[in-house]
């Protein structure tokens, strides 16, 4: 994941975050769904009401340590 503050790197890449907490945000926000994705089929595959898997994963956080690469201006 990378961000840059540039202007011509973020009109060249649409999307890219504009700055480090908005990518450090969006790596956690796809760690996380996929922590909770697999979570959940585990538990459906071992027969858990939904109930319970709902809460299972409403005490589940992630903390993600990973700094994103900052794209300079050319």
């Amino acid at each position: 994941m990378a961000f840059s503050t540039a202007a011509d790197v973020q009109a060249q890449v649409p999307g890219i975050p504009p700055n480090l907490n908005s990518a450090q945000a969006f790596v956690k926000h796809l760690v996380m769904q996929g922590v909770l994705d697999v979570l959940e089929q585990q538990g459906r595959a071992a027969g858990l009401p939904d109930a319970i898997i709902t809460i299972i994963l409403g005490q589940l956080a992630v903390n993600v340590l990973y700094t994103p690469l900052n794209c300079p201006p050319r």
